[in-house]
């Protein structure tokens, strides 16, 4: 078993659900930390220069699913977008301002129901409750469509790089 693979095991037991998919090489030890800390950001046409690397990094690029061979070289295998490209790809998911009041009034939901029975000296912790438990769901709506072939999972062999991208431009904060 890989290094990788143990310490994607391992985190699926803190939070089975969501944690199998997240992977924390990805971002530490090399990971995008490492890459912004050096200036290294995919290009919007999935361009890797390999001489911009030594032989180590660019295995550990290999390893961790953040570049692919691509003929007789290399590309990333995440997303680069300019910031127009990001406005035009986050308008794909706009579903307006209803479907928004729709999730908050779930969620609020459901923390007056954990509300309903935890003593009051424990209401600070609710949230962080709610959290887990919302997490969970989520995972298992991740679970049921990867089953369902409409989401691919993680391959076996590398952790799972789908969710990481650039964006060229100002900073975005989520």
């Amino acid at each position: 078993m890989t290094a990788a693979a143990k310490v994607r095991r391992r985190d699926t037991t803190t939070n089975y659900w969501i944690g199998k998919y997240f992977d924390t090489s990805l971002y530490h030890n090399g990971g995008t930390r490492w890459l912004c800390a050096n200036g290294h950001f995919p290009q919007a046409d999935g361009s890797l220069q390999t001489t911009d690397f030594t032989d180590e990094e660019l295995a550990s690029l290999l390893q961790k699913g953040f570049a692919v061979k691509a003929g007789n070289g290399f590309r990333w295998n995440v997303a680069g977008f300019t910031e127009a490209q990001f406005a035009q790809f986050t308008a794909l998911f706009d579903l307006g301002d209803r479907s928004d009041e729709t999730l908050l009034r779930w969620i609020r939901s459901v923390r007056d129901a954990f509300a309903s029975f935890v003593p009051k000296r424990l209401d600070g912790q609710i949230n962080q409750w709610v959290s887990s438990y919302l997490s969970g769901l989520a995972g298992q709506v991740t679970e049921e469509l990867i089953r369902r072939g409409v989401l691919w999972g993680p391959q076996p062999d590398r952790p799972l790089t789908d969710g990481i991208f650039y964006v060229a431009g100002k900073y975005i904060d989520p």
